[in-house]
C-alpha cells in the first residue's frame, strides 16, 4: 500500500508523547591552526537559543526536547558553518565546529558554505555561480589528503552568469569514527571555504539509499521489503524556475513511520532541458535524496509547465508523486538581420528593441552626432507631420505583410509627436534615444521597417541624405 505525505517540509509523526529532554555540546576551532575561536555565536533551531564560547571555545545547550535540530556558528573572519543533530532523550549529543578562515572574492558565489553527510549519506552536491562581470573564470578545488573523502571535478571553467556542480562523495567503509574537514574553491584571485562533517555509522552508511535501484516493476530492487509500507515526502510539489534560475532543489523522502525500504524511479519522460542528479535510488525510513534539477536554457523553445513522475517500484507503477516544474522562456532578442542605413557617415543609427506591449510595437534607437559639430535644431518629421522642409520625408512606417501605419508617435530625446516636428538639440560626440510607438499593429506582423525623415535647420553642414532606415526589424 502507497502512502503519500505532502507538505513544504516533511516531517514525521511523533505522536502525543511526553517532552524527553537531552543536550548538545562541543568546541569551535580554527580549521588550520586548531586554536579555540572565541565570541563565536552558536545558535540551536528550532527555539533559536544562542551561546557565545568564551576563550576555551566551548558552547553547551541544556534542557532541549528529543529531535533533530540544526546548530549553526557564526564568527568573525569565519565563513559560517551549521550541522544537523539528533538529540536524544536523556542523552549528550557532542557537535563540535572546525571554522575555515574567510578569503574573499566578489567573482563566484558557493551554493553553500557547509556540507554535513550526516550518518547516512554518501553525496552530496554544491554549485560555484560565475558573478562576475569579466567573462568566463577558471577554479579549481583544493582538498585535504583524506582516504575517505572525493572531489568531481576538481577544475573546470564557468561562463559569465551560468554555474557549475561539484560532487562530494564519501567512502563510508574508510569512516571509523566522527569526520570533520573542508574543502577550498579557488577563483579570480581569491578562495571560499566548505566545511565538511560526516558523522560515523556502524552500518557503513547504506541506510540513505545509496544502491540505486533499477527499477524492477516489481519493486523487488535491492533493499526492498514489500512487507511493510513506505511513506513518501517531498519539500515542494512546484519547481518555478522563473526567467532566471538554472538549478534548484527538490527532496525525495521516505518519512521516519515508514516500516519499509522506498524504491523510487523519475519517469523519463520529460524535456530535453531538464536533467536530474539523480533519476532513482533506494531510502530506509528517516532518510532523503537530494535530487539537484538542472535546466539548460539554451535549449528551451517556450515556456515550461509540465509534470514530472515519480514512481513508488514497490506498488508496480501504480503510484506515483507529481511534481510540477515550470520556467519562462527568455527570448534573446537578436537584430543582426535587420538592414541599418544612416543618413550621413557623420550620424550613427543602431536598433535598441522592437518589442510588442499590447496591441503596439514600440521600437527604439539611438543615434550618435560624430564629428558634425553642434546641431542646435535636429528634426524629425513624424507619418502624419504638418510642417516639412524643402527636399524632405515625412517618416513611414510598414510591417512585414505590407500594413502602413500613419498615426506613430515619434519621440527623441525629451521631445515627443504624432503631427509635430519632434528634435531639438543635437549635440556633438552625444548618442541620443529616440522611439517610435507604432499602434494597433497587426498581430501577425512579424518585422517592422521605419524610414525617419530627418533635417538639419540653420546648419553649416547639411546631411547627405534626409533619410534614415531601419529595415526589416524583428519584432519580439
Amino acid at each position: 500500500m502507497f502512502c503519500l505525505i505532502v507538505s513544504l517540509f516533511f516531517t514525521a509523526c511523533s505522536g502525543d508523547e511526553v517532552p524527553m529532554f537531552g543536550s548538545v555540546y562541543g568546541t569551535v576551532k580554527d580549521a588550520v591552526s586548531g586554536e579555540a575561536v572565541r565570541n563565536a555565536a552558536v545558535t540551536v533551531s528550532p527555539g533559536n537559543y544562542t551561546y557565545t564560547t568564551g576563550s576555551d571555545g566551548q558552547f553547551q545547550f541544556s534542557d532541549l526536547e528529543a529531535g533533530t535540530y540544526t546548530v549553526q556558528c557564526v564568527a568573525n573572519d569565519y565563513n559560517t558553518n551549521s550541522r544537523q543533530v539528533t538529540i536524544y532523550a536523556g542523552g549528550n549529543t557532542t557537535c563540535d565546529f572546525l571554522m575555515a578562515k574567510q578569503a574573499s572574492t566578489s567573482s563566484i558565489v558557493l551554493s553553500t558554505n557547509s556540507i554535513d553527510f550526516g550518518t547516512s549519506s554518501i553525496e552530496e552536491i554544491f554549485s560555484i555561480t560565475n558573478t562576475g562581470n569579466s567573462g568566463t573564470i577558471s577554479w579549481n578545488i583544493s582538498s585535504p589528503t583524506v582516504s575517505w573523502l572525493s572531489v568531481t571535478p576538481v577544475s573546470g571553467t564557468i561562463a559569465q552568469g551560468k554555474s557549475s556542480s561539484i560532487t562530494v562523495s564519501v567512502d563510508r567503509s574508510k569512516v571509523t569514527k566522527e569526520e570533520q574537514t573542508y574543502l577550498t574553491v579557488n577563483a579570480a584571485g581569491g578562495s571560499l571555504s566548505i566545511a565538511i562533517h560526516v558523522q560515523y555509522s556502524s552500518n557503513g552508511g547504506n541506510d540513505d539509499g545509496s544502491n540505486s535501484s533499477s527499477g524492477n516493476n516489481d519493486g523487488s530492487g535491492s533493499g526492498s521489503d514489500t512487507k511493510g509500507e513506505a511513506v513518501v515526502g517531498f519539500n515542494t510539489s512546484e519547481l518555478d524556475f522563473g526567467t532566471t534560475e538554472s538549478q534548484l532543489t527538490l527532496l525525495v523522502a521516505n518519512l521516519e513511520e515508514a516500516t519499509a525500504t522506498l524504491c523510487w524511479e523519475l519517469d523519463k519522460e520529460y524535456p530535453d532541458c531538464l536533467s536530474f542528479s539523480m533519476n532513482s535510488g533506494e531510502l530506509e525510513p528517516g532518510y532523503y535524496h537530494t535530487v539537484i534539477v538542472n535546466l539548460n536554457r539554451d535549449k528551451m523553445t517556450s515556456d515550461i509547465d509540465t509534470e514530472i513522475k515519480i514512481y513508488d517500484l514497490a506498488d508496480n507503477y501504480n503510484y506515483y508523486y507529481s511534481v510540477n516544474i515550470k520556467a519562462k522562456n527568455v527570448v534573446k532578442e537578436e537584430y543582426s538581420s535587420a538592414t541599418v542605413q544612416s543618413c550621413d557617415n557623420r550620424i550613427t543609427a543602431e536598433i535598441v528593441s522592437c518589442k510588442r506591449s499590447g496591441g503596439s510595437v514600440v521600437f527604439e534607437y539611438r543615434l550618435t552626432n560624430v564629428n558634425m559639430g553642434y546641431i542646435n535644431d535636429w528634426r524629425i518629421y513624424p507619418t502624419n507631420s504638418t510642417s516639412l522642409m524643402s527636399g524632405c520625408y515625412r517618416s513611414t512606417v510598414v510591417d512585414n505583410i505590407g500594413n502602413e501605419y500613419f498615426y506613430s508617435l515619434f519621440t527623441f530625446r525629451d521631445a515627443s509627436g504624432k503631427t509635430n516636428v519632434v528634435g531639438g538639440a543635437f549635440p556633438d560626440g552625444m548618442t541620443c534615444k529616440g522611439s517610435v510607438t507604432v499602434y494597433d499593429v497587426d498581430p501577425a506582423a512579424t518585422k517592422l521597417s521605419i524610414m525617419l525623415g530627418v533635417a538639419v535647420y540653420n546648419h553649416s553642414k547639411q546631411l547627405a541624405d534626409n533619410r534614415i532606415y531601419f529595415k526589416n526589424v524583428p519584432i519580439y
